[in-house]
């Protein structure tokens, strides 16, 4: 008797074909993963050796990396070469290292990232105008970096943009004038800029605004008074300004402010006493 195959031989050879090509496909995803492994603990090593700081996640699958914190660290490029393979990464902070331009690159390929501090970084304004223009940043720091109001205006082309520092640049009015653009600007940070009273008063459009910082620019009473219409301003900011008592007066009709700060200016215990009677919830800082 002749036992015969269930499979004819051109089935035996097609299966084959699937077998090889399934158990060739299985191994280049295992050593797809190897790599990446190897390269994320690469990474890792050379942030933490650079000072710095990583956090996972502790409920997405494989608890893959959401943060790095390298700030006032000696950290170079070299030092976060890779980071473009976190795809899960949603918060950078490299404020106070030695990055440039080149890191930027690195960083636009994180399609998730929602905060990026560069604050003192000798990264560009063409730079930073790529990186506005991520979808999912919603919170950039900018601190002393070089940009000024063409910088401005393309941050404000990021209309999912709610939180903004951009101190010590060189933004005045034209820039902030763009940035009252962003319908969820909920924290603006423009101290030591060139920004003045005529600028202060576009800010009145930023109905979602809930902190803002003006100390060390050339603003006075008027500028305060403008501020009223932001009716949801929580801390306010005005250390090193041009305000004085009358300043504070316009203070007394902002009822949802917390905090506010009046260092280095010339309002006088007076007005600061009538002040706290009337808002006794306020903080003051001086």
């Amino acid at each position: 008797m002749i036992i015969r195959s269930s499979l004819p031989t051109a089935g035996v050879h097609s299966f084959s074909v699937r077998l090889a090509i399934v158990l060739a496909s299985t191994l280049l995803v295992y050593q797809s993963a190897l790599a990446q492994s190897r390269d994320e603990i690469d990474l890792v090593q050379r942030i933490e050796k650079a000072g710095g700081t990583i956090l996972r996640s502790e409920i997405k699958p494989g608890n893959p990396i959401i943060s790095v914190d390298l700030r006032y660290t000696d950290a170079v490029d070299a030092d976060v070469k890779g980071i473009s393979s976190l795809p899960e990464l949603i918060l950078l902070i490299l404020a106070g290292t030695k990055v440039t331009d080149q890191v930027v690159n690195e960083i636009l390929r994180c399609e998730k990232l929602e905060t990026v501090d560069l604050g003192g970084c000798s990264v560009s304004q063409r730079a930073v105008v790529r990186l506005a223009a991520m979808k999912n940043l919603r919170d950039l720091m900018l601190e002393g970096v070089d940009i000024d109001d063409d910088g401005a205006r393309s941050i404000a082309a990021a209309k999912q943009m709610t939180s903004l520092l951009l101190s010590r640049t060189k933004i005045g009015d034209d820039g902030l004038d763009h940035l009252t653009s962003l319908p969820n600007l909920d924290s603006l940070n423009v101290a030591g800029t060139r920004i003045s009273n005529e600028g202060i008063k576009k800010l009145s459009k930023c109905r979602m605004l809930n902190y803002l910082d003006v100390s060390g620019t050339p603003i006075s009473n008027v500028a305060v008074e403008s501020l009223k219409e932001c009716r949801r301003l929580t801390t306010l900011y005005l250390d090193g300004t041009r305000i004085d008592d009358q300043g504070i007066r316009f203070v007394q009709d902002m009822k949802s402010l917390k905090v506010l700060g009046v260092k280095n200016t010339d309002v006088t215990d007076k007005a600061i006493s009538e002040l706290r009677i009337l808002l006794p919830q306020l903080r003051i800082e001086r």
